[in-house]
């Protein structure tokens, strides 16, 4: 019951920097008198449209929703540990559409997990379902994704907040806040890292 390809793109793409050699580095030079080494990117009008249901409104069946949003990426590290932040603020647009399914009409998800909507061969634009008269929605997000790791632990947050607004009257809000803290620099996807802590919390209004 959320965004999941915004918060998917956001931990996976800060996850693949933490754990694809960022840490690993951090701590490898500490042999070698590395300084403090400072990195960032950023997007600016973004586009991405996925398929999802509607965040507290999963009744409401599979939306097409197109994010447009600025990103701001930025990450430290040195020889004590790795410190990074990503933030997603932006605006969707979400109408209602029929996804892929299976023989027995179960939506399938792609290899990335990801719901893909049925596209319009004539238009290239996802099919609307019930011939446009189910409610479309507009609204803003912010997503943010923060992590510090060193040689004692690694500590991971994830925070996102929604607020939506339908054509026919129905409005929504929802916030997501999830943490992670792992005895030493492990990846908490691994099944051999030790958790001391971890929650994942989901308030809609």
């Amino acid at each position: 019951m959320r965004f999941r390809r915004v918060i998917a793109a956001l931990v996976t793409a800060s996850a693949a920097v933490l754990w694809g050699g960022g840490v690993t580095a951090a701590f490898g030079n500490a042999d070698h008198g590395a300084g403090t080494v400072h990195e960032g990117d950023n997007e600016h009008q973004a586009v991405d449209t996925f398929a999802d249901v509607v965040p507290c409104n999963a009744a409401l069946g599979f939306y097409a929703i197109t994010t447009t949003y600025n990103e701001q990426f930025h990450d430290t590290a040195n020889t004590n540990g790795f410190w990074i932040t990503d933030t997603q603020t932006g605006t969707f647009t979400a109408y209602a559409t029929d996804v892929v399914t299976d023989i027995h009409g179960n939506p399938v998800p792609n290899e990335d997990g990801e719901f893909t909507p049925i596209i319009d061969t004539n238009t290239g634009a996802p099919v609307v379902r019930g011939g446009g008269d189910l409610e479309t929605f507009t609204g803003k997000f912010v997503a943010w994704f923060g992590a510090s790791i060193n040689r004692n632990e690694s500590v991971e947050t994830f925070a996102f907040n929604i607020h939506g607004l339908g054509d026919q009257g129905t409005t929504f809000a929802s916030h997501e806040n999830a943490h992670v803290v792992t005895d030493g620099p492990g990846d908490p996807e691994d099944p051999g890292t030790l958790l001391k802590l971890a929650f994942d919390k989901m308030r809609c209004s």
